[in-house]
């Protein structure tokens, strides 16, 4: 009787795990109106300054008209570390 019970808890389980598109911890898409998007962080840096390390991050500001805002890709070095970019809290909006 055990045996049957353990079985059917498994199958219980297996049905409450929702793995289709509607599903938005799995197939995220960033809409205008409900995200932002901040470019040249790494999600596991971010995750772990904010959960691990329970740091604040902030926004920057969007450069003004007329300034440069240079989000290249990070230069080659022999390190491959983080950049200063990656590891200071200030998250830069795509927007």
């Amino acid at each position: 009787m055990e045996k049957s019970i353990d079985a059917r808890l498994d199958v219980a389980r297996l049905e409450l795990l929702d793995l289709s598109l509607r599903n938005t911890l799995l197939n995220y898409r960033l809409l205008r109106t409900q995200g932002v998007e901040a470019t040249g962080e790494v999600p596991a840096d971010v995750y772990r300054m904010l959960v691990a390390e329970t740091r604040r991050m902030s926004f920057l500001p969007i450069a003004e008209e007329g300034q440069a805002l240079l989000l290249g890709q990070p230069e080659d070095d022999a390190s491959n570390g983080p950049t200063a970019i990656q590891t200071d809290t200030r998250l830069r909006p795509d927007l």
